[in-house]
């Protein structure tokens, strides 16, 4: 209990964490925040593993320096914010410039919870964003900081602020405007007439770069923006009303798309650990991080910080990476709740639903794909259309989905049980045919993503089979009109086949048997359900329809045909 203590030992134990020696004192907290990866939020370069401003936007700097406003534009949770404020800190701490980050996502709320019709909006975006940039300023050395604002006629606050901070700093200004893409039209063209009234006194008397940062390049603003606006239909046809673009065209000197990591730049981060702990990620395990995220920084995170947790210091393999991802689902992390709000927006739903089912857009607008690209629920694909962002959007799109489906099976009785927990497939099978001959249009009804729904349900229903004592693994080929599911409980395994009859279609039944045998093969069984849901409008009524019958597949297995 009261050996002697050995520095020395300490020393050694933080080496291998990656912390040069003993701290004491005040730099004791700061020690002890071992770096990590950050799935969520900001990432701050002292606490957390990081790629490099210089790595993501090579160019900026010389933009900066060469006193150029431009604009950095990208998809939801990319690393804008986390860009641009690892920037500012780092041109402030070189002790050339007085940098700073500042959002309007804030500004574009208050503006817009006043009475619009009474024309105040403007006004108080200013105040709004004025009270966020004093705040933002905050860490900047006092010599730097802004003097009080002096409020100026409406309309030229901001440039009067920035005009007498500009004269006052002993260093040029550099400033990042975050989420400009969320202001209303009639603020944003307030603040970018008012940057181009002090842009041609740079970098004296305004500041001397100044980046606009958003979901969409400013160009592309009045899309995202007459939203908005729509109420109005006066401002619609107003001079004004389509010049955000036109209006920075004469300021920019570039502009920057940051996307998702590349395979590189995910083996840079994974390597920033091993650097500092010495525990590997395998090429393997780097390319599977990849292949699940497609790049997506906060997923990156997210794996790389569940396999860590799961492993002692062993290297992480392509598995460790699988079952992170597995944990990931299965918590419902902060970092995949957004995509749950968005799926039941019927915006969302009319280009999400035919990207799953490999299916043309149709009745959408160009508006809606590009919400579901901004928010980074889809990619546009380098061959070209639209894709779900990533296989692991994918899993937690069809599982926010499976969730009500499975609940729609909740009051089921487990009346299929055979001895020793062994499933009883018969019995399942009847309990099948009639839960559909009874409740078979509303357990549809049950997933509002029509298309997809006679997969998922049959999906819940086979969950509800094997839980608690046995697997279902699922696999969904939308575009080929199938739907794999393999089923063990014990010893015991089956094999499930979903297809669909849709409108003008031939029967699938051909296609589905042929589907199934393969299926059982790669199982091992000779225990396989066809499931053709007939999803035509001429369709009988669910008693009618939901027929049982029995077919032999050219391997010369028996299966069960299920008609519903």
């Amino acid at each position: 209990m009261g050996g002697t203590h050995h520095p020395t030992m300490d020393n050694e134990r933080l080496l291998r964490r990656g912390i040069s020696s003993v701290p004491c004192g005040p730099d004791l907290i700061s020690a002890i925040m071992v770096r990590h990866f950050n799935p969520i939020g900001l990432c701050h370069p002292d606490r957390h593993y990081h790629l490099m401003v210089k790595e993501r936007l090579p160019r900026i700097h010389e933009v900066v320096n060469q006193a150029g406003y431009f604009g950095v534009h990208g998809p939801r949770q990319v690393g804008k914010t986390t860009a641009m404020s690892q920037l500012a800190d780092e041109l402030t701490a070189k002790g050339r410039y007085a940098a700073v980050r500042v959002s309007v996502g804030a500004v574009s709320l208050c503006a817009n919870a006043e009475d619009q019709a009474a024309r105040r909006d403007g006004a108080i975006a200013e105040d709004a964003f004025l009270y966020e940039l004093r705040d933002a300023t905050h860490a900047l050395p006092p010599d730097l900081q802004p003097p009080v604002w002096e409020y100026q006629v409406e309309g030229q606050r901001i440039r009067a602020a920035l005009t007498a901070w500009a004269e006052r700093c002993p260093r040029p200004l550099i400033l990042f405007i975050d989420d400009v893409d969320t202001l209303g039209y009639r603020a944003l063209l307030s603040l970018l007439w008012q940057l181009e009234g002090g842009f041609q006194h740079r970098p004296h008397r305004f500041p001397q770069s100044i980046g606009l940062i958003g979901l969409r390049d400013v160009n592309d603003l009045p899309l995202w923006s007459s939203e908005v606006e729509s109420s109005q239909p006066s401002f619609q046809h107003s001079p004004l009303a389509h010049m955000p673009g036109q209006v920075f065209q004469h300021m920019r000197a570039a502009s920057f798309r940051l996307s998702a990591f590349t395979v590189e730049e995910v083996a840079n981060l994974y390597q920033s650990h091993t650097t500092a702990t010495g525990q590997l990620f395998t090429l393997e395990a780097v390319d599977r991080a990849f292949e699940l995220t497609q790049g997506q920084p906060q997923l990156v995170n997210a794996l790389a910080q569940r396999a860590v947790q799961m492993t002692n210091n062993e290297s992480i393999e392509a598995h460790h990476i699988d079952a992170a991802k597995d944990r990931l689902l299965q918590a419902q992390e902060v970092q995949l709740a957004h995509l749950t709000a968005q799926l039941w927006d019927p915006r969302v739903k009319t280009v999400v639903e035919p990207v799953l089912m490999g299916q043309p857009l149709s009745n959408t607008t160009a508006q809606e794909v590009y919400r579901v690209v901004d928010s980074g629920l889809c990619r546009l694909h380098p061959d070209g259309g639209l894709a779900i962002a990533n296989p692991l959007y994918q899993d937690v799109i069809l599982q926010r989905l499976l969730l009500l489906a499975v609940a729609s099976f909740a009051s089921l009785p487990s009346s299929w049980g055979g001895p020793e927990d062994l499933l009883d497939a018969h019995l399942a099978l009847d309990a099948f045919v009639e839960q559909w001959r009874s409740h078979g249009d509303a357990l549809l009804q049950s997933v509002p993503y029509d298309s997809i729904a006679p997969y998922l349900v049959v999906t819940a229903f086979c969950h509800r089979l094997v839980h608690p004592h046995g697997t279902l693994e699922s696999i969904y080929e939308f575009p080929r009109n199938h739907a794999q599911l393999r089923l063990r409980v014990g010893s015991f395994a089956m094999g499930v086949s979903v297809c669909v009859w849709r409108q003008h279609q031939p029967d699938p039944m051909a296609s589905g048997v042929a589907h199934l045998d393969d299926a059982l093969s790669v199982l091992g069984t000779d225990c396989g359900w066809l499931v053709v849901v007939d999803q035509r409008q001429e369709r009988l009524p669910d008693r009618e329809r939901t027929q049982m019958e029995t077919a032999r597949t050219l391997s010369g297995k028996d299966i069960s045909v299920i008609r519903a």
